[in-house]
């Protein structure tokens, strides 16, 4: 079997490439709904944000950009319960985070996460009332490895 240490390093490295990632919320008539995003840790996509994940490398914690607007904000709203799933299809690979999702308030880490180019999602800029940036703190984290399934210690 594989050790934790093992699984920590795979487990980066697929949230580091993988092309994005798929978030699932509870709809209003209780269904879940899943919708692809922006995987901000995949360093070829988003270079500019490895830095700020090197801070932490071993962190599960996620963060996503959306409009305010959005279904997903409404239902999150509603119920913060949320599963993120990263995976590598090719090799048969992928990571299950659970846990509270929340808008981050703090106005300089939504600044740092700020991409050039995103004006046209969100054309006031950082300070458009329509951005948004999600954080999730995982409570749990499983995924399929090598053949078999894993969970890793989120603490």
């Amino acid at each position: 079997a594989m050790d934790v240490a093992q699984l920590r390093l795979v487990t980066r490295r697929l949230m580091e490439s993988a092309d994005a990632v798929y978030l699932a919320t509870h709809g209003v008539d209780g269904y879940p709904e899943i919708r692809a995003l922006f995987n901000l840790k995949n360093r070829s996509q988003f270079p500019s944000l490895a830095q700020l994940f090197d801070e932490h490398p071993d962190s599960l914690e996620v963060y996503l950009s959306t409009n305010t607007s959005s279904q997903k904000v409404a239902q999150l709203r509603q119920d913060p319960r949320a599963a993120l799933y990263f995976c590598d299809g090719g090799a048969v690979h992928g990571l299950m985070l659970q846990g509270r999702m929340e808008a981050v308030r703090d106005g300089a880490l939504k600044e740092r996460f700020w991409i050039e180019g995103w004006e046209r999602y969100y054309p006031q800029g950082v300070r458009d009332p329509d951005y948004t940036l999600l954080h999730l703190k995982p409570e749990r984290a499983r995924g399929w490895y090598s053949g078999r399934p894993f969970e890793l210690p989120v603490a």
